[in-house]
């Protein structure tokens, strides 16, 4: 059982990213979180949010967004869980150069939560580019 808290949390972060809030989106990053982004390599919280703020701010973003399959397995002590899902995401402005640009992708997604002292964060995430089911 999820605990009431990271359900909160889990979609209030949804929809920063739905919205294209990058403070709200990553305030549930925790500092040290390790984020790898399918086929370009680790980026640390700061570089992905920088990475975020540039498109938000040209007005860019997140278009269309939808989750299927989504798997969660809670630790025995519950201090941590792990969240799989197919993310199905439309974004604008992510093209260099191409502001109006328009993209689909399907990603499949980990998300780690750990429970903090700050609360429920994420330690690690990463997402690659998933074949149509």
């Amino acid at each position: 059982m999820i605990d009431p808290d990271l359900e909160a949390r889990m979609q209030a972060t949804a929809e920063a990213y739905r919205n294209n809030k990058p403070g709200a989106y990553f305030d549930a990053f925790a500092d040290d979180a390790t984020i790898l982004i399918g086929g370009r390599g680790r980026a640390s919280k700061q570089i992905y949010r920088a990475i975020w703020e540039r498109v938000t701010g040209a007005g860019g973003g997140v278009t269309t967004y939808a989750v299927e399959d989504e798997q969660r397995r809670v630790s025995t002590s519950g201090e941590a869980v792990v969240v799989t899902f197919r993310m199905l995401v439309g974004y604008r402005g992510m093209v260099p150069g191409m502001p109006d640009q328009e993209t689909d992708h399907r990603f499949s997604v980990t998300e780690v939560w750990f429970r903090t002292e700050d609360g429920w964060k994420i330690a690690h995430m990463d997402w690659f580019d998933a074949p149509d089911a």
